[in-house]
């Protein structure tokens, strides 16, 4: 799957232990650009184990990622903060799209978590 640039698993009960589980693999997917997991029931501990220790390869041209309609809180969205803050600039080095509408997260922290989108210039 070398070549795959855009995976929907939306409406997978995949939950935090599957997003935890497929966290490696995706990571692998050097081309991926879009990666969907809405409705999926993914939690705050399963986005912490998709972006945790992220290196400079890791999801290295994904432009768009899709959360919307999972369980994520206002915790989920602080350590979507953090992705891009020193020392991890390299991480996320093309997301441009973040979508987390319809989770249990305030607007603010939602807003927040819009920091670790790349503004195109």
């Amino acid at each position: 799957m070398a070549k795959l640039e855009a995976l929907f698993l939306s409406g997978n009960p995949i939950g935090n232990q599957g997003a935890a589980a497929l966290a490696e693999s995706l990571r692998m997917l050097r081309a991926l650009l879009m990666l969907d997991l809405s409705f999926c029931e993914i939690g705050d501990e399963g986005v912490a184990s998709l972006v945790a220790n992220l290196g400079k390869d890791d999801f290295k041209k994904l432009n768009m990622l899709f959360l919307r309609n999972n369980k994520i809180t206002d915790a989920g969205c602080a350590t979507l903060a953090r992705v891009r803050e020193p020392p991890n600039t390299i991480a996320l080095p093309k997301l441009e799209v973040l979508i987390l509408y319809d989770n249990p997260a305030s607007a603010a922290a939602m807003q927040a978590a819009n920091r670790c989108v790349v503004l195109s210039t």
